[in-house]
């Protein structure tokens, strides 16, 4: 700020004078000594030397370069005359005088001593006496001194700025360009402290990228508890509570797009967020503040790139990727700066979409000519292969017709042998069936003859025929005993291995470190249960999330609920509307708060924590569940996520039990 107020200045300056003052500098900081000039020019450099009356060399400019070879006199008294238009208000007399100077190389390729050399003999005349000074230059002088002052008076402002909040704020609203000189400042004081700050900003991360993954910024942030709720609304509104899964959502696609905008804005308040940290005065400013409207006006946004290809997914992509790049230029406040770039972009995405459809169109145009050549030979081709199977069909019937007549009378041969064979045959069997009867007839005279001796038998063996046939009797009395009695067993094999696997699940899930799935275990207890409709609805009770996912044992839900009770503590004292305020002052009482022991009664958090830790100590988990059930405000919602895991044991447990008291129905019903 300072340079560039004192920078005009040095424009009123004399130029003869300035020039002398710049030679004297450098002459006094050493810089006059062997200078070497590259060896390969465009043009070569003619050095004129042009002297004067008071035996100065003035360099002389020659093909747009200075020529450096300037030989001063060693005499004390040689001085450049002023120039007749200059209105320096310097005298001459109080002019500097330069030092003697070495000589300067004055061509490419070659180098000058350092050592001083005797000036060149000038016959030249003494010089003129001097011109009386010009009075006056009073402007000048106010001028110099106004800016001068003005810009101590800015410096003094922006170090008043830096260390006082409410001098910045006068100073950044009421003085002019005092808001841009103090953020220079501010950002040169960064740099300073944080030369890599930039750097790691800006860096950009060259590990491993997923296609189509998208960038989102967490739904659950900040500290407000409105958020929590609405999210909450939205997805009882939207979803099924009873189970946990992804929902159709239509605020989903609109999020995915908007994320790189939210990205690109959160990037460029992480700077101004260290630069605050950083300045212990700066800290005591409000949390919120209003935006400042930018330096520059914004620059008209980039329509989205629009190619009419919907049936190519690679372009649709393409399509997509270049528009969210669009999005977040435009959402950015130097969007200026790639607006040229992006719409050359875009333009060349354009073309490249017209060149693929114009190909598509070429081969689409091909493919039909392809197509209907191929339709063509093939009509021709079906035309001959139709000829062809006419000509064979009419050869095959002729064939035909002759086998035809020839089989017929095949046939006919073979049906009067065939009626022949019948008529003898049919001979035979009527003979046959003579022989049949009468042998028939002996049989049954032989039947008869042992019925009646087996009746005389019976008569006499009556008593031994008797008791045969009540032991038979008795053996299938024993035989339908012992297969009752069988399916009792295997009634109540089948109810101890029901109990068993009963057994088995419960004793997964109070055995295990960690919750782990049961899905195993209740497959057996269903296959046991053979289409029993009381274990099957017991099974289908419980939530899929429980068996496929697993739930704590009562170890793991004690232990959870003693970390979630400190959490509800530094929350008793919120209120519904709680700000920032209100979550430090109730974090620092909880601090100072007595932890209560015993059965205490009351409705204040701190008795229901004491009741609900004593209830689980005693196993009685519902009781617990509708304890922490009766909390309000913020420390139901800290405690939403146990009840919900203490539910779900609730179910299992209870499922279990009416498994097992089924299992004892069952046998009680056998005996």
């Amino acid at each position: 700020m300072i340079r560039s107020s004192i920078a005009p200045s040095r424009q009123l300056l004399s130029p003869t004078t300035g020039r002398q003052w710049l030679q004297s500098s450098r002459v006094r900081g050493g810089l006059v000594g062997k200078k070497h000039y590259s060896r390969t020019r465009k043009a070569p450099v003619i050095s004129k030397a042009i002297p004067t009356l008071d035996g100065v060399v003035l360099p002389v400019r020659g093909n747009n370069a200075f020529t450096t070879s300037a030989i001063l006199a060693n005499d004390s008294h040689v001085r450049s005359p002023p120039s007749p238009s200059s209105e320096s208000a310097i005298a001459p007399e109080g002019v500097p005088r330069p030092p003697q100077s070495h000589p300067v190389q004055t061509s490419p390729g070659s180098s000058v001593d350092g050592r001083a050399q005797p000036p060149p003999e000038t016959n030249t005349p003494p010089p003129p006496p001097p011109p009386a000074p010009k009075k006056g230059g009073r402007f000048r002088r106010f001028l110099i001194y106004l800016i001068f002052t003005t810009g101590l008076a800015y410096a003094g402002g922006i170090w008043l700025s830096l260390t006082s909040d409410n001098f910045h704020d006068f100073f950044t609203e009421y003085v002019p360009y005092g808001e841009e000189a103090v953020l220079y400042v501010e950002e040169q004081d960064f740099r300073r402290r944080f030369p890599n700050a930039a750097r790691q900003i800006t860096r950009r991360v060259t590990g491993p990228r997923e296609e189509g993954q998208n960038v989102t910024i967490p739904g659950k942030s900040g500290l407000s508890w409105k958020v929590s709720e609405e999210e909450s609304e939205a997805k009882e509104a939207g979803s099924d509570v009873s189970r946990k899964g992804k929902h159709m959502s239509a605020t989903e696609v609109n999020k995915e797009k908007t994320a790189a905008v939210e990205q690109v804005k959160a990037k460029k308040e992480a700077a101004p967020a260290i630069k605050k940290e950083t300045t212990p005065a700066e800290s005591k400013k409000p949390a919120l503040e209003e935006a400042r409207s930018p330096a520059l006006p914004t620059a008209s946004p980039v329509q989205p790139l629009s190619i009419a290809i919907e049936d190519e997914p690679t372009v649709q992509e393409l399509m997509r990727i270049v528009n969210d790049l669009i999005s977040v230029v435009n959402a950015d406040e130097s969007s200026s700066r790639f607006t040229s770039t992006l719409s050359k972009a875009k333009a060349d995405f354009e073309k490249l979409g017209e060149r693929i459809i114009a190909a598509k169109q070429e081969s689409y145009k091909f493919a039909q000519e392809e197509i209907e050549k191929a339709r063509a030979d093939m009509e021709k081709s079906a035309n001959e292969l139709i000829r062809r199977i006419d000509e064979v069909r009419a050869d095959d019937a002729a064939q035909f017709r002759e086998e035809y007549e020839a089989e017929r009378e095949r046939l006919a041969r073979a049906y009067q042998e065939k009626i022949k064979i019948e008529l003898q045959r049919v001979q035979e069997v009527s003979e046959q069936r003579l022989r049949n009867e009468l042998v028939e007839q002996a049989i049954e005279l032989n039947r008869k003859f042992l019925s009646d001796v087996r009746s005389l038998v019976e008569n006499e063996r009556e008593g031994r025929l008797s008791k045969l046939s009540e032991l038979t009797a008795n053996v299938g009395e024993l035989e339908r005993l012992t297969a009752e009695w069988n399916s009792v067993v295997d009634t109540n094999l089948t109810t101890q291995q029901l109990q068993v696997a009963v057994d088995a699940v419960r004793s997964a899930l109070e055995n295990s470190d960690i919750p782990r799935p049961f899905i195993n275990e209740l497959v057996a207890v269903k296959e046991l249960a053979a289409g029993d409709p009381v274990v099957d609805a017991a099974i289908s009770s419980i939530s899929p999330v429980a068996y496929q996912r697993g739930i704590p044992s009562s170890a793991q839900i004690i232990e959870r609920f003693r970390r979630l009770a400190t959490e509800v503590r530094k929350a008793s004292l919120l209120p519904e509307n709680a700000g920032i305020a209100s979550h430090a002052a109730s974090y620092m009482m909880s601090k100072v708060m007595f932890k209560k022991q015993g059965s205490e009664e009351g409705d204040d958090v701190e008795s229901i924590l004491t009741r609900t830790e004593t209830l689980l100590e005693e196993g009685r988990l519902d009781d617990a569940a509708r304890e922490m059930n009766s909390l309000q405000g913020w420390s139901k919602i800290l405690s939403k996520d146990w009840l919900a895991d203490v539910r779900r044991v609730l179910e299992v447990n209870q499922a279990l039990e009416l498994i097992e008291t089924e299992a004892r129905l069952r046998c009680l019903q056998v005996e």
